[in-house]
């Protein structure tokens, strides 16, 4: 009989316990969504960027390097995470509307443009103030740009 009160108790701790964690954990989709400016944007060197086979174009602010994919270097924007899935990247002479998604384990966004292009970012770092996100691509890219926002307020 001891045994059950215990079995019995250790199991409702238990359960209580991950009702609470998932209860108070918040969805990066919610953490997301907002005004973030762009503070530092940084790649890896010239010579890793040139040896790896990457051609570079300019896009206006848009800093365009492709490879196997196209990969486009943010400079001075603010990005717009609505909840409905869109986002708004506005910079001083220009402003687009693309779409975003969480994917994984809500540890990759996804950003889609209308030309089909399509960005993956990893979620280093997302709390209520700050933002980073590091590049993904395949493995001659991998780690090559590095983007840290703070949430407007």
């Amino acid at each position: 009989m001891k045994f059950w009160l215990i079995y019995i108790f250790v199991f409702s701790v238990g359960l209580m316990s991950f009702t609470i964690m998932v209860t108070k954990s918040s969805e990066p989709e919610m953490l997301i969504a907002g005004q973030w400016k762009e503070l530092t944007w940084s790649y890896e060197d010239e010579q890793s960027i040139e040896s790896s086979g990457i051609n570079r174009q300019y896009e206006g602010s848009l800093h365009k390097v492709s490879n196997s994919e196209d990969i486009l270097f943010h400079q001075g924007e603010t990005w717009i995470f609505y909840p409905d899935g869109k986002l708004c990247l506005k910079s001083d002479s220009s402003e687009r509307i693309v779409h975003w998604s969480i994917k994984g384990r809500g540890n990759i966004l996804q950003v889609k443009y209308a030309n089909a292009v399509t960005e993956k970012f990893i979620l280093s770092k997302l709390d209520n103030n700050n933002l980073v996100l590091d590049f993904e691509s395949d493995i001659q890219a991998r780690g090559i740009a590095n983007l840290t926002f703070e949430k407007c307020k």
